[in-house]
C-alpha cells in the first residue's frame, strides 16, 4: 500500500514534506521544501496548529525569554500567505485548540468556543481537570478527550442522556396540596473530580436559610426565592470539598438547557447520542 502525505513544518519559516512510500519498505526517504522563509508571524514554539474550514491555523505560543505571542493566524492554502485574524486571544496562552462538530475550542483553566475564529465566547468558567501543563486534546468517537497527567476527561454522551431525561419529567413527581405546590426546577450543575456534598447537607442549608430565624419556612414558597437559596446553600458548601469543583453560573445553565432541548428536537442527533452512550458499556447481559 503507498502513502501519499504532506507534512507541514511550521516555526518561523513554513515548510512542506511531501512523500509516497511503501509501508513495508522501511525508513521512509523524502526531501523537505521551503515554502515560505519568512512567515508573517513570528518564530516560536508551543503553539497550537490545527486545521478549520479547511485551512491552516496557528494560535499563540512563546519565544526566547518568555515573550508570548497571544495571536491567532490564518492560511491560504498552501501555507504562503498568513493572515492575523486576532492581535490578541482571549484564551489561556498555553490553550489547547481542537475542532470539534464545527466549531474551534479553546480549553485549559477555561473553555472558549468561535465558528469563525475571530469573535469568542467563554462557555466554561473553570475546568473540572484544571490546568495542565502539558495536556492534549483530541476528538474520538464523536466527544472531546482532555488528555494529561494522569487522567483522561471526555465529552460523555451520557451527560446529555442525563440532563435530558431531567428536563423532559419535570412534573415527575409534582404535587399539589394546601400549602402548594412542590415541582421539578434543574437549579445547577456542578463539575468535579470529587465526591461533593450529599443532598442531606444540601437540604438542610436550604431549609435553615428558608426559615431563618422563624420556627419553619414561609409557606408556599416561591420558587425564585427557593433556587436563590439553593445556589446560596451550594456555594457555601462548595467551599468545604477537597478537590476541584465548578459551578456553572445561571446564565450557562440557560444557555446549556437551550442546548440540550435543541439536540432533542434533532431526532438523527438523539439517536446517535443513544449509540454513543450505549457502546461506552459494551454488550450488557
Amino acid at each position: 500500500m503507498t502513502r501519499l502525505v504532506t507534512l507541514m513544518m511550521i516555526v518561523g519559516a513554513v515548510l512542506a514534506l511531501p512523500f509516497a512510500g511503501a509501508q513495508d519498505e522501511g525508513p521512509l526517504q523524502a526531501q523537505w521544501q521551503l515554502v515560505v522563509e519568512h512567515a508573517q508571524f513570528g518564530p516560536r514554539d508551543t503553539a497550537e496548529p490545527f486545521i478549520f474550514d479547511g485551512k491552516m491555523w496557528l494560535s499563540n505560543g512563546f519565544w526566547n525569554g518568555n515573550v508570548l505571542y497571544p495571536d491567532l493566524w490564518v492560511a491560504e492554502p498552501g501555507a504562503v500567505n498568513w493572515r492575523c485574524v486576532l492581535e490578541k486571544t482571549p484564551y489561556w496562552p498555553y490553550a489547547e485548540m481542537v475542532v470539534y462538530e464545527g466549531s474551534i475550542y479553546a480549553i485549559k483553566g477555561d473553555v472558549w468556543v468561535s465558528t469563525d475564529g475571530e469573535h469568542w465566547e467563554r462557555i466554561l468558567e473553570e475546568t473540572p481537570f484544571g490546568v495542565l501543563g502539558y495536556g492534549e486534546v483530541l476528538v474520538h468517537d464523536g466527544r472531546i478527550w482532555q488528555i494529561g497527567g494522569r487522567d483522561i476527561w471526555n465529552t460523555a454522551d451520557e451527560f446529555r442522556y442525563v440532563l435530558g431525561n431531567i428536563l423532559r419529567s419535570t412534573r415527575y413527581g409534582a404535587i399539589s396540596s394546601r400549602i402548594g405546590k412542590v415541582q421539578n426546577v434543574l437549579v445547577g450543575v456542578i463539575l468535579s473530580d470529587c465526591e461533593v456534598f450529599s443532598n442531606l447537607e444540601l437540604t438542610q442549608s436550604v431549609y435553615d436559610r428558608l426559615r431563618g430565624e422563624a420556627a419553619e419556612p414561609d409557606f408556599p414558597l416561591r420558587v425564585g426565592i427557593v433556587v436563590e437559596a439553593i445556589r446560596a446553600a451550594s456555594d457555601e458548601l462548595a467551599g468545604r470539598v477537597v478537590g476541584q469543583l465548578a459551578i456553572l453560573p445561571a446564565d450557562e445553565i440557560t444557555a446549556l438547557v437551550n442546548e440540550i432541548t435543541a439536540h432533542y428536537a434533532d431526532e438523527k442527533a438523539v439517536k446517535e447520542m443513544l449509540e454513543n452512550a450505549t457502546r461506552m458499556y459494551g454488550p450488557q447481559g
